[in-house]
């Protein structure tokens, strides 16, 4: 089995991408999903996550309200790395551990971990491959805009404490270039998926 990890900057289209390899077959993990499984309502991560933050993140319910959360983990970088040193442990041993279990069927060729801080966590050391989807920053921040509703500061902010393009493609063995349009990227991925198949 292949282990293929994609990511790229804030709303570059890493998780359209991984969508593109779901639909050719491949098994998709999505970081983001997984770490909001990690704070649900009584975990440990939860118990921590409101230790670090206070009971102000958190929803008449009881549960966190990630919107909330997020204001005041990216405010900063102290906080933001809080939040990954709560949250990250937990991620990285269930993505690994989901692994593993496919890695144990003929079925599954090829597995796809979605994650927005692949390099910066260190994940990218536990696959095969790494593909890095790059876009505009003016396309980032547009999208990041219609599809996560923050502002263009919040955008530009987050954007600031991810690790920059240019540093980041160093770990590439792919790049998909997402700036024109969805024909172009899935032609890339098609060639890319017909390459890693060549290697299982």
């Amino acid at each position: 089995m292949i282990k293929l990890g994609i990511t790229g900057g804030l709303s570059s289209g890493k998780t359209t991408v991984a969508k593109m390899f779901k639909e050719l077959g491949a098994r998709v993990l999505d970081a983001d999903r997984i770490a909001h499984r990690a704070i649900y309502k009584n975990s440990l991560c939860y118990r921590r996550v409101i230790k670090a933050f206070g009971e102000l993140i958190l929803n008449p319910d009881s549960s966190i309200n990630r919107k909330k959360l997020a204001k005041v983990a990216f405010k900063n970088k102290k906080n933001q790395q809080k939040l990954c040193d709560i949250v990250h442990p937990w991620v990285l041993k269930y993505i690994n551990k989901k692994l593993y279990e496919y890695s144990k069927t003929d079925a599954i060729k090829i597995s796809v971990v979605d994650a927005a801080l692949l390099v910066e966590s260190g994940l990218y050391q536990n696959m095969d491959s790494v593909l890095i989807v790059k876009s505009t920053p003016q396309q980032q921040i547009e999208r990041a805009f219609g599809s996560k509703k923050i502002s263009v500061e919040q955008a530009k902010q987050r954007m600031g404490f991810q690790l920059p393009l240019n540093k980041k493609i160093k770990y590439a063995d792919y790049v998909v270039d997402n700036r024109g349009n969805l024909t172009q990227t899935k032609a890339q991925v098609k060639k890319i998926w017909k390459e890693s198949k060549l290697r299982v």
